[in-house]
């Protein structure tokens, strides 16, 4: 008889034990869709800024082309096509020289 109790208290324990796991995963699950939901229209308002032909400087207000010839600082090879990937090894860059002042233009970031 106390090993048949003590048996279904083991076995009430294992289900306890993996309610709960499910319990934490799906709150884990339901904060990072808020956070990405959250986060989408910073991301839809950076990207459209790739969209356009040029991206100001945030230093002097020049607008700089987004396709041209680029030299890749990961191969050191020269493309000709969209400043942010490397049209030969595929590296991708985070920013790039401004052509009249030499600034830091951020792709990924605000101008």
């Amino acid at each position: 008889m106390l090993k048949v109790v003590f048996l279904c208290f083991k076995i009430a324990f294992k289900l306890g034990v993996i309610v709960l796991k499910g319990l934490f995963y799906m709150g884990y699950g339901a904060a990072r869709l808020l956070g990405g939901v959250i986060k989408l229209p910073g991301r839809i308002k950076g990207a459209s800024r790739l969209l356009g032909s040029s991206l100001p400087c945030p230093c002097c207000r020049e607008q700089n082309a987004l396709v041209g010839r680029w030299t890749c600082g990961a191969c050191s090879g020269t493309y000709v096509g969209f400043v942010g990937e490397c049209g030969l090894c595929h590296a991708s860059c985070s920013f790039f020289p401004c052509s009249s002042c030499g600034g830091s233009i951020a792709i990924g970031g605000k101008s």
